[in-house]
């Protein structure tokens, strides 16, 4: 039996089931019965307040892009 992973914006899915997958990607797979499309755990979301705590804000990271800008030349 195969499977495949893929971006789900690469599926023309009725916008009902789309809605209900609620991941940027799925995992299609042959099953006995048929196909099988399971969603999978959105990377960003997964990663979402990881730095909680550790006094990283974006404020922060932009103020260090810009340093290193000037840096740069």
């Amino acid at each position: 039996m195969q499977q495949v992973i893929m971006e789900t914006s690469a599926l023309q899915l009725p916008k009902i089931f789309a809605e209900k997958i609620g991941s940027d990607r799925v995992m299609i797979r042959e099953v006995n019965e048929g196909i099988l499309v399971t969603p999978l755990p959105n990377r960003t979301r997964r990663l979402r307040g990881m730095l909680k705590g550790t006094g990283f804000s974006t404020e922060r990271y932009f103020e260090r892009k810009r340093a290193d800008k000037e840096l740069e030349g």
